[in-house]
């Protein structure tokens, strides 16, 4: 048996394949193995042997979670993008007889209506998600794998904070029936302040990732056919973290809302339709939009509310996304000229 070592410094003349075998095993086309005896060991380098690439089983995946997570976030994105373009194209239609602050309640009425809560949930979760998550990626450079760390983009740790304050939405819109009037008061409060602190937080302190290796663990799966070796952990994400993104959430709610309720005594009006949203009826300002005693909505406000309308001279069509049902309102000529527009709710 003809037995060669690697970069010999009696044969100089083997260096050159010495580094041709050892770059061949770096990129994994060469393998290894070392036979122990009694009287001595010996290492062998096997032959060539090229990378053979085969497609993985998708549904086999633990991470197959985020690809059902990032489609509810792009279906929500959709359904947002397609109601500020409505939102748009009434207040063309309009001539901008609009309620213009209604407009920006655009993601705490509109989303709660045309999205839900439960797609909204998935959105606020996957931002936190995201934001105790180290920035470590595996990148491959000149067909070497290894991981990199990218510093934190501070843009980025901002708009993630932002997308936080979904779950504060949703936990404002689920509190109406206790809160009341004092919603449109802590509610603007207590979003800034999630997404304040979830900012300042993560830039501050970001998410390191933490490896660990152990080697010689190996598990026989299946006799001569698998064996299951675990030679190292990487773990990315902080459990810790996330739990704190919700504590902030849930005691800034709660913080801003008793400072509200202990300033603020008095209770201000509005209009109890059945065809407002528990976010619209507490959010939105009637004072300048009721006639004789009727609040009249305004086409932008009406399709935040769900409430979709179509006016042919005085009849207004109106179709509720929320019951699935249709309208018909008859509009006042004797109301004034920014109300010709709007829904009257007479119900």
């Amino acid at each position: 048996m003809i037995h060669y070592e690697l970069f010999d410094p009696f044969d100089p003349s083997f260096y050159f394949w010495s580094w041709v075998l050892t770059f061949d095993w770096v990129l994994g086309t060469r393998e290894v193995v070392s036979f122990q005896g009694d009287a001595g060991s010996l290492n062998v380098l096997s032959n060539y042997n090229p990378l053979t690439t085969t497609p993985i089983q998708g549904h086999e995946l633990p991470t197959i979670l985020s690809v059902y997570m990032r489609g509810g976030m792009q279906y929500a994105t959709g359904v947002m993008l397609g109601v500020a373009v409505g939102v748009l194209l009434y207040v063309l239609g309009s001539r901008g007889a609009v309620d213009g602050m209604h407009i920006l309640k655009l993601n705490r009425v509109a989303g709660i209506v045309w999205v839900g809560r439960p797609l909204l949930l998935v959105r606020g979760i996957t931002a936190l998600c995201l934001l105790s998550t180290a920035t470590l990626e595996l990148e491959m450079q000149h067909q070497v794998t290894s991981f990199y760390v990218h510093p934190l983009v501070w843009y980025k740790a901002i708009l993630g904070a932002g997308e936080s304050t979904w779950l504060v939405y949703i936990i404002n819109d689920m509190m109406t029936p206790y809160t009341h009037e004092y919603t449109m008061h802590y509610s603007s409060a207590s979003s800034f302040v999630v997404w304040i602190a979830a900012a300042a937080i993560t830039l501050t302190f970001p998410v390191a990732h933490t490896a660990s290796v152990t080697p010689n663990n190996c598990n026989i799966a299946e006799m001569d056919f698998q064996l299951v070796c675990q030679s190292g952990v990487v773990a990315i994400g902080q459990v810790g973290r996330f739990y704190d993104l919700l504590t902030i959430i849930g005691a800034s709610n709660l913080f801003c809302y008793i400072v509200v309720r202990l300033q603020k005594n008095t209770k201000v009006k509005h209009h109890p339709s059945l065809l407002l949203s528990s976010g619209a009826r507490y959010f939105f300002d009637a004072s300048k939009w009721t006639h004789q005693g009727i609040y009249y909505l305004d086409p932008v406000s009406a399709l935040l509310n769900g409430l979709v309308t179509l006016q042919w001279h005085r009849t207004i069509y109106t179709f509720d996304i929320k019951l699935w049902r249709t309208y018909v309102f008859v509009s006042d000529p004797a109301v004034t000229q920014h109300l010709h527009h709007a829904l009257p709710l007479i119900n």
